[in-house]
């Protein structure tokens, strides 16, 4: 990685810990758990594959990091998504259900984004 800068790795910590006050180690971490994060929204994913997924040598060093960034486990997490999804969808939903009642009740007069 270090190379791709044209950097030593001891310069790409060093400025990593002053941009991101991180070492390289933990922006690989954060980096990881987030990678694993987007495996959660898939329903058919296993541990095994969500670690090979976003990098980690393990299963379990995936759930120790995930668990240690996140304050939750990833199927915890995976629940919270879901059940943020479905009130995210529920509020669209009745959106556009007022937008059609409008739309049907004035369908005679021009219809703006105001109205």
């Amino acid at each position: 990685m270090a190379e791709s800068f044209q950097l030593s790795p001891l310069q790409l910590n060093r400025e990593l810990r002053r941009v991101c006050l991180e070492s390289f180690r933990a922006v690989l971490r954060h980096t990881q758990v987030c990678n694993a994060c987007t495996c959660l929204l898939r329903s058919n994913v296993t541990g095994t594959m969500m670690a090979k997924f976003a990098g980690f040598k393990s299963e379990s060093a995936l759930y120790r990091d995930f668990l240690k960034l996140r304050c939750t486990t990833p199927q915890q997490y995976r629940q919270k998504i879901l059940q943020n999804e479905t009130s995210i969808r529920n509020l669209i939903i009745g959106q556009l259900s007022e937008i059609q009642v409008h739309v049907i009740e004035n369908f005679q007069s021009p219809i703006t984004c105001d109205s």
